[in-house]
């Protein structure tokens, strides 16, 4: 995160009165007594709150991780609340534990080719399994799984051709204009289900995190949703989206009511005052007694959002 040169050297002064005002400058100002003052420097933040959250989603990866069965976790919260990073901590617990963690994002300005997100999940996925020792047998089983659906599949996903050499060339493929039409389009959502399925284990789960789900186009949504009732093994799916936009919460709200795996439901909260006020010690690097008074004003402002108080 690039900070600008007033918020890398801000002059708080914190006082004891609670009647506090914020004003427009780089200080904030209590009425009362000055009790301390002092040029703080602003660190990058750290994650603070939310460990009912975090426990659920570490659970729900143990949970794929011991019995082999995939899940589904749809994270949501205003735009800001942290959501990101909170499905990060995950990420360590993954690759710990000898799975992969891959992940793809979508944005509100759409300047990706289709199914963007999702193919960079996927040519991430070849590039960790092009790193692991059982290469040459995941190659074996790789083409005999896809057949002759490996051409196709390579139009899209190019990073398997790093897996099974080139035994196929995307430009060779005989549908290569056929992927803009429905029935590509199904035969897509297959050729990512066979691979999965193929290349997760118990050995080797999967974490997939898409985020930003507001702003999935209609196709690479559709990819998603298959996949999560589709591969049954050794996967667990992460969606995050923010709340009230595009009309995706009740459209995941119903998938959740039908999926044929189990789906569990995060809602990520504002912080509260304890936790907003660890967080505000932390970037401030000062102790927790002194910065109350600057959490106060930032409470009353933002909430608890952890992006606004940044701001």
């Amino acid at each position: 995160m690039e900070l600008t040169e007033s918020q890398q050297s801000c002059s708080y002064k914190v006082e004891t009165d609670t009647d506090s005002t914020l004003t427009n400058d780089d200080s904030v100002h209590c009425s009362g007594k000055i009790t301390n003052s002092t040029t703080l420097s602003i660190l990058e933040p750290r994650l603070v709150g939310h460990p009912k959250e975090i426990e659920t989603i570490f659970k729900a990866y143990e949970r794929v991780f011991s019995s082999g069965v995939s899940e589904t976790l749809f994270v949501h919260g205003p735009a800001g609340i942290g959501k990101t990073s909170l499905i990060e901590t995950l990420r360590e617990k993954v690759v710990d534990s000898g799975g992969w963690y891959v992940t793809g994002k979508f944005y509100q300005i759409r300047q990706q080719d289709l199914y963007h997100p999702i193919v960079s999940i996927f040519d991430d996925m070849c590039d960790l399994i092009a790193q692991s020792e059982n290469l040459h047998e995941m190659k074996t089983v790789l083409i005999e799984s896809l057949g002759e659906e490996l051409k196709a599949f390579a139009r899209h996903v190019s990073g398997i051709l790093k897996l099974t050499g080139n035994v196929v060339s995307p430009l060779e493929d005989s549908y290569s204009k056929e992927w803009e039409v429905r029935q590509a389009f199904v035969r897509l959502k297959q050729q990512c289900r066979s691979f999965l399925s193929t290349v997760s284990s118990i050995e080797h789960p999967i974490a997939i995190f898409l985020d930003n789900l507001q702003f999935a186009d209609e196709e690479s949504l559709e990819v998603f949703l298959y996949l999560m009732d589709s591969v049954p093994k050794n996967v667990l799916f992460i969606g995050a989206y923010a709340d009230n936009e595009n009309g995706i919460q009740s459209m995941l709200l119903r998938k959740e009511k039908n999926s044929k795996r189990r789906v569990t439901d995060i809602k990520v909260e504002n912080l509260d005052r304890e936790a907003l006020n660890e967080m505000v010690s932390n970037i401030t690097n000062t102790e927790p007694e002194l910065t109350k008074p600057l959490t106060d004003i930032c409470h009353r402002k933002t909430m608890g959002n952890p992006f606004y108080v940044i701001q």
